[in-house]
């Protein structure tokens, strides 16, 4: 199971690790198990974790947490350098420009990451 993910979105919503033990059935230690990565839901709990929290078991059970935003900016910026002269509205767009706006992209990216986690109390 995605431990991040599985604590995240305990923290989404409000829930104590009590309070999400009470809801599923299964004791608060259980809950500190599955978020430390110590232990695994059975088949039957995680498909009721899903349900609960309205999440496919791929997106539970994906380990891979960083691969959208990172590997599609790096697709990006691979695409816009294989493709020069590039040109924007009439005006050219030299690789450091591309730099420059996958740059942007991912402090952006960085930015809304931080304010979430404050929002989630980290």
């Amino acid at each position: 199971m995605n431990v991040p993910r599985f604590k995240a979105l305990r923290k989404s919503k409000g829930l104590s690790q009590k309070e999400l033990g009470a809801a599923l059935g299964v004791s608060t230690s259980a809950i500190g198990m599955y978020e430390q990565g110590l232990r695994n839901p059975d088949h039957k709990l995680l498909n009721d974790i899903c349900k609960f929290f309205n999440v496919s078991v791929d997106y539970l059970i994906d380990q891979d947490t960083t691969d959208n935003i990172e590997k599609i900016l790096n697709s990006i910026k691979s695409a816009l350098l294989s493709r020069e002269p590039m040109v924007f509205d009439t005006n050219p767009i030299e690789k450091e420009d591309i730099e420059r706006i996958v740059s942007a992209i991912t402090d952006s990216v960085d930015f809304l990451i931080k304010e979430k986690q404050k929002d989630l109390g980290k």
